[in-house]
């Protein structure tokens, strides 16, 4: 394993604050998170494939398959 030498925050999102049982009730918690990577990548002027890692974090889950 390789130790991290760098770094770097390029940009950062939130999703909207809503109420339980809201609008979007419908969509699960990973989808939202992807929702959010898109669109910090796409502030960021970068693309995907130049991300070694990204970190997201989550305040609730909701859904079991989302626990990790």
């Amino acid at each position: 394993m390789q130790a991290i030498r760098e770094v770097v925050f390029l940009s950062a999102v939130s999703t909207a604050i809503g109420s339980f049982g809201g609008s979007w009730k419908s969509c699960p918690p990973a989808e939202l998170g992807a929702i959010c990577v898109r669109e910090a990548l796409k502030r960021a002027g970068i693309e995907a494939a130049s991300v070694e890692s990204c970190i997201v974090g989550s305040i609730l889950r909701s859904e079991a398959r989302d626990v990790y």
